[in-house]
């Protein structure tokens, strides 16, 4: 398995990337397992309207008593693990050699659904968190820059099975997204495993 490493070489952001993590048949029963779930479509107020948002979310956790929050207003409530999930988990931090007590889900059914730059950076993750992120599905481009505005902005083609590792203090100074883009290209699902501070 190839690695990347981008480790601050010429202010490129803490990340760790390996390509294929997953190889294509697990990826495939991933993706086909992750499809089954109850994903929901959560709204965000603007201009004193709620909007459904541009995607499909969902988190599961070690405790239902697990709360997540981000942008003041749109809250996740933990559900338990789904066997595949916890299994992936599991390798996951075999891998990196962190621990995760919750993952995100984010589901982009076309090129129109997306995420806006921001930082995972809420309390509930703790103190400069390492969080890993799984992409299955359809290819898209994640980009990073740092917080500062006007900085460079970084590409990384994320595929089906590849595992892309953010490394603890990235969150506190890089923000992420996934653009729109007018390609024609099908569901594309993210998975990110996260620290829970109690």
């Amino acid at each position: 398995m190839q690695q990347l490493s981008l480790l601050e070489e010429n202010d490129s952001p803490p990340v760790q990337y390996w390509p294929g993590f997953l190889d294509c048949i697990q990826a495939d029963q991933v993706f086909q397992a992750s499809q089954e779930l109850a994903w929901l479509q959560n709204q965000f107020p603007i201009l004193g309207k709620l909007v459904p948002l541009p995607r499909l979310e969902l988190m599961f956790g070690d405790s239902e008593s697990y709360r997540y929050t981000y942008s003041g207003s749109v809250e996740f409530k933990a559900k338990p693990w789904p066997p595949f999930l916890a299994d992936l988990r599991a390798r996951v931090e075999a891998f990196t050699g962190y621990t995760y007590q919750v993952v995100v889900g984010n589901q982009y059914r076309s090129g129109q659904d997306s995420i806006g730059y921001h930082s995972d950076d809420e309390p509930s993750l703790g103190q400069q968190p390492a969080i890993a992120s799984l992409s299955f599905g359809a290819a898209r481009t994640f980009r990073m820059k740092r917080k500062e505005s006007g900085g460079q902005s970084y590409a990384y083609d994320l595929s089906h099975g590849d595992l892309l590792l953010m490394q603890p203090g990235c969150q506190g100074n890089w923000v992420h997204a996934l653009p729109k883009t007018s390609k024609c290209c099908g569901v594309r699902i993210n998975w990110t495993f996260r620290p829970y501070a109690r």
